[in-house]
């Protein structure tokens, strides 16, 4: 049989074990040889520079990649490292339903489940050919569990047998007894050695719903571009870093340690990477100012989110649950305090003479609120995360509490939840209110030219 070259990503199952049996019957050896793990702890590459142990540097399109768990580090490394899809050979994936049958929910099945957004990413990245072996297919499986325990008897004391045994007893043994066997990811990485177990498949287009409300990508508040629509010319992107924002952000902290304030304006993906795959950041960054979510259960989005928040909440519960340092959050709440007015932002801060800076704006924010209903205040959410950076007095108020967010709420998803018995050690500031003289003072100084 033709030798191949698989990258095999797994999760803990029984199903997996039973799978990395045809997948490594008769390997000559790892892809990744025992060299590259006897180095200094500061150059540790057990998994090569780009994590797949730099062989789709030196071997094209002859790679194979096996996704037999949730499809998390497969689209870390394809955002990262977008140019790996031109290396790849293929994928095979166990996971997700083609009929709406789940196992894990009443809809989803656990490898797509356990992280969805990761499957969407892939989805919409990837150009190679990709086999997917739903949860329904698995299920059509008429091989007996009489089979297996033959093949287990006429095995007798031959290792990898009696290990695969051990551990599918242990997992079973509380479970209803089976009729049928139905090792699911053995199935994929079985049609990874042998092409001929598949006997039908259909090319179509998929992606996985992320929130069961509605998407990120539905809310366009400020316009397709983010610049409310009013630029027609193309975007110049020459000006932009060839390496990947996570990378950017360790290099800079890493790089001057205690001294770097991270502001997070937008949606905390970038930065839950960061500290995903670099958790050292965190001994070296100084503290964190962030515009999302919420104190009191008002949304801007949905009736109880915030959007920064609810774009990507699995993001925020990362930096929360993980974070050493002072974090400062100025929730939608303490926004809308405001009492910067709209008369004050045309006739004041907009009538600075011969303002570049100004134009620009006025021109955005023209294009953004032409559509909306008039507003009597002016309320610049991220301007006054980034004012009170520059000058600490914009706080008048703020409480040292416990917050994590709501991930699966129908109704709730991207809610900040305060712990307000405090039964949990701080992990935020929550700003709650601001001097907005301050502020204005601060834009007038900072736009004049």
């Amino acid at each position: 049989m033709l030798k191949k070259k698989v990258i095999v990503d797994c999760d803990g199952g029984t199903d997996d074990a039973v799978s990395l049996v045809p997948v490594y019957k008769g390997a000559n050896s790892s892809l990744i040889s025992l060299e590259s793990i006897l180095v200094k702890a500061a150059d540790f590459k057990y998994h090569g520079n780009d994590g797949f142990g730099d062989v789709l540097q030196e071997e094209v399109n002859i790679i194979s990649v096996v996704c037999l768990g949730p499809l998390t580090n497969i689209a870390l490394a394809i955002k990262i490292y977008p140019e790996i899809l031109d290396s790849v050979k293929d994928f095979y994936v166990m996971g997700g339903n083609s009929m709406g049958l789940g196992n894990t929910t009443s809809q989803a099945e656990f490898n797509f489940y356990a992280d969805p957004e990761s499957v969407h990413m892939f989805l919409q990245s990837n150009t190679k050919p990709l086999w997917i072996f739903p949860w329904e297919t698995c299920l059509k499986t008429y091989i007996p569990m009489d089979w297996r325990e033959e093949i287990s008897l006429k095995a007798g004391s031959q290792e990898k047998m009696k290990l695969i045994t051990e551990i599918e007893d242990g997992a079973y043994k509380n479970k209803d007894k089976r009729e049928y066997y139905c090792p699911c990811d053995a199935f994929c990485a079985a049609a990874v050695v042998n092409s001929s177990v598949i006997k039908r498949y259909e090319e179509c287009h998929m992606d996985v719903e992320l929130h069961g409300i509605k998407t990120p990508a539905e809310i366009r508040y400020h316009g397709h571009d983010g610049f409310g629509d009013v630029f027609v010319d193309g975007v110049n992107t020459y000006k932009l870093e060839k390496e990947h924002a996570v990378i950017g952000i360790r290099k800079i902290i890493t790089d001057n340690p205690d001294q770097v304030s991270v502001v997070c304006l937008g949606p905390l993906t970038n930065v839950a990477l960061a500290v995903k795959i670099y958790p050292e950041i965190l001994e070296f960054v100084k503290e964190f100012f962030i515009m999302g979510g919420n104190s009191t259960g008002q949304g801007n989005t949905t009736a109880q989110a915030e959007f920064n928040f609810y774009a990507d909440p699995e993001s925020v519960h990362i930096l929360f649950q993980s974070n050493l340092k002072p974090l400062w959050l100025f929730p939608w709440e303490t926004c809308l305090k405001s009492t910067v007015t709209m008369d004050w932002r045309e006739n004041k801060l907009g009538k600075l003479k011969e303002n570049k800076k100004i134009e620009l704006i006025t021109k955005i924010e023209d294009g953004i609120y032409k559509n909306k209903i008039k507003r009597e205040i002016y309320r610049p959410c991220d301007a006054f995360c980034v004012a009170a950076l520059i000058n600490p007095k914009i706080i008048t108020h703020f409480q040292n509490c416990h917050a994590d967010i709501e991930l699966h709420g129908v109704k709730t998803r991207g809610f900040v939840a305060i712990d307000h018995l405090r039964n949990n050690i701080p992990n935020i500031n929550l700003v709650s209110d601001l001097d907005f003289e301050e502020f204005k003072s601060l834009m007038l100084d900072s736009f004049q030219e």
